[in-house]
């Protein structure tokens, strides 16, 4: 913000109405972006979804979401919501297991 002195009276200059809700809109995607934590080359860090990799392996707690789809290696009591992906209305139990023979793996 600029405060310009002409003449006798004061004149206040605002940032232009676009850049000032650019950057308020900027700072609002920042503060409520979803985190994730992974465990990436050995140690673990937390990244924005839009920054989970193949080869992450991802640490979920009760009530996180689930950044992207993977395999589970480990769980203990982990239940998931699925009903926007398949209607179910009751959270399904996810236990660690093998791939079924013939399951198609993507990798871009």
């Amino acid at each position: 913000m600029r405060i310009a002195k002409s003449g006798p009276s004061n004149t206040l200059t605002l940032p232009s109405r676009g850049t000032w809700a650019g950057k308020a809109a900027a700072s609002l995607r920042q503060s409520v972006s979803v985190q994730a934590r992974v465990i990436r080359d050995g140690k673990p860090i937390e990244v924005t979804v839009t920054e989970v990799v193949p080869g992450d392996l991802v640490v979920l707690s009760a009530g996180d979401m689930i950044p992207a789809d993977g395999r589970v290696i480990e769980a203990n009591d982990f239940f998931v919501k699925q009903a926007l992906l398949t209607d179910e209305p009751y959270p399904m139990e996810k236990r660690p297991g093998q791939l079924a023979a013939g399951t198609v793996l993507f990798h871009p």
